[in-house]
């Protein structure tokens, strides 16, 4: 399966939440927003939902702190989506141990998050 190419997430942003956004628009947009977001031109995140995924992965390095410690950027801002929405992976399966279950609980902490898709627009809406 070939891997997937972000459509939307814009690629000057810190490794960190370049990664986050797209773990969110690919798994995050729900099926029936799916193939509109498929067929849209030049879909785009909100100017305010980058704001807020900056702000989302900015605490969540502060209050994790060292236990990211070898951990790269990408993989954290994958695993944070991932993570904090339940999905079958994410910081808990990736033989990190201790450490992992720990970024799992802080991940958990955020609850889950949502992405709406304006098809209009070809605006993506991150919602927590």
């Amino acid at each position: 399966m070939p891997e997937y190419q972000p459509r939307a997430t814009p690629a000057e942003l810190d490794t960190f939440t370049q990664a986050y956004l797209e773990s969110a628009e690919w798994c995050g947009i729900d099926d029936e927003e799916r193939e509109a977001f498929e067929l849209s031109v030049s879909p785009k995140w909100s100017d305010e939902s980058i704001r807020r995924a900056e702000q989302t992965c900015a605490d969540f390095r502060s209050v994790a702190g060292k236990l990211l410690d070898g951990i790269n950027d990408d993989q954290v801002g994958h695993d944070l989506w991932l993570t904090r929405n339940h999905h079958g992976c994410g910081f808990w399966d990736r033989g990190l141990g201790k450490v992992g279950d720990a970024l799992t609980e802080l991940a958990h902490l955020y609850g889950e998050a949502y992405v709406f898709f304006d098809a209009e627009a070809e605006i993506l809406e991150l919602s927590d």
